[in-house]
């Protein structure tokens, strides 16, 4: 009897629209925002040169202010792997390996 009313409540949370009709939508928990996969390398890059006792507090204003929106990651990512061309420059080092995976190399302008 009660895996009766189980498979009943769990039909019509599905038919409700509670999760979506469709399993292959599920994004598992509701209301979980999926984790930028440009944070992680955009702290790394912001912070790295910074001493330990500064590093933890670098990461964590970092990560509040892509929570909150008033930065992006990808933002960081792009200033940090862009290369200005000109006449004068001297032979451009090869780029860093986040910017090789992420862009396949230097973003020229």
């Amino acid at each position: 009897m009660r895996l009766i009313i189980l498979i009943g409540a769990i039909g019509f949370m599905a038919s409700s629209g509670w999760m979506g009709t469709d399993p292959r939508e599920w994004d598992g928990i509701p209301f979980v925002e999926p984790e930028d996969p440009h944070a992680a390398a955009a702290i790394e890059l912001r912070c790295a040169d910074e001493m330990d006792a500064f590093r933890d507090d670098c990461e964590e204003e970092l990560e509040k202010n892509f929570e909150l929106g008033v930065r992006e990651p990808e933002e960081i990512l792009r200033r940090h792997c862009t290369r200005f061309t000109s006449d004068w420059a001297l032979t451009p080092s090869s780029p860093p390996n986040i910017c090789q995976e992420m862009y396949g190399g230097w973003i020229k302008s």
